[in-house]
């Protein structure tokens, strides 16, 4: 199906955004906020000292792994990854306009492409979800109707109403 095709393709664009961050950690590529955050930082903080190496690439793990978890939890139909990866990568937007006051419009572009892949990805999954609830709901009414013209079915009861608790009365 189209559609899942889709939602799942643009799921992978939580791997990219990945991928960028170790880069952006390897050398000075320079477009993704946090991890250009820890960058300037420590770079500010300890110089070019071979000691801040390990702070460095953990503080790298820690900004790439969510990403990592999102694109495993959006390619399997999960709407609330694909809510949180917008929401996490649009506060990595606002963090790297501020580091770099809209000089690097290369990071910015790449910004908006991954925003607005992962919205396609979570706007085709949102169809392909309500498809196949309404194909699901069309396919059970049709065979209780079925079943109904046939005389093997009854009526479905009607939904249950749990009584209300006995009181006693007031004093």
């Amino acid at each position: 199906m189209d559609v899942e095709r889709r939602a799942r393709q643009q799921a992978y664009w939580f791997y990219v955004v990945a991928g960028a961050s170790v880069l952006n950690a390897l050398g000075h590529v320079w477009i993704l906020g946090a991890s250009s955050l820890v960058s300037v930082i420590l770079a500010g903080a300890v110089g070019d000292a071979s000691g801040s190496a390990g702070l460095k690439w953990f503080l790298v793990f820690t900004f790439v792994s969510p990403f990592v978890a999102l694109g495993y939890f959006s390619s399997i139909g999960r709407r609330w990854a694909y809510l949180t990866g917008m929401i996490l990568y649009g506060i990595d937007a606002l963090l790297f306009m501020s580091i770099f006051r809209l000089v690097a419009l290369f990071g910015l572009l790449f910004h908006g492409l991954i925003l607005w892949r992962i919205w396609i990805g979570y706007s085709s999954l949102v169809a392909l979800q309500t498809s196949e609830s309404a194909f699901r709901n069309a396919a059970i009414q049709a065979a209780l109707k079925r079943k109904l013209e046939e005389g093997r079915a009854e009526e479905p009861p009607a939904p249950y109403i749990a009584p209300k608790p006995f009181l006693p009365p007031r004093p």
